[in-house]
């Protein structure tokens, strides 16, 4: 059983990762990284020059968030 258990929290952790990169690439893709200065490839936990960028665009979700 908790083999069974175990292997289901695994495949949903997968799939949760999966659907954030999905998720990262349209945003992408939509140009939405670039309209924000978010660059690729940058750390944005730890790079003092991404926070600006990266709390605009966690702004911009949350707003879109209240509007539906």
């Amino acid at each position: 059983m908790m083999h069974k258990l175990e292997f289901t929290s695994r495949t949903a952790r997968k799939a949760r990762t999966r659907t954030l990169i999905e998720v990262g690439s349209l945003c992408e893709k939509a140009g939405v990284l670039k309209s924000f200065g978010i660059v690729l490839g940058k750390d944005l936990q730890k790079d003092p020059e991404m926070q600006e960028p990266v709390a605009n665009l966690f702004n911009e979700f949350l707003r879109l968030a209240k509007t539906k």
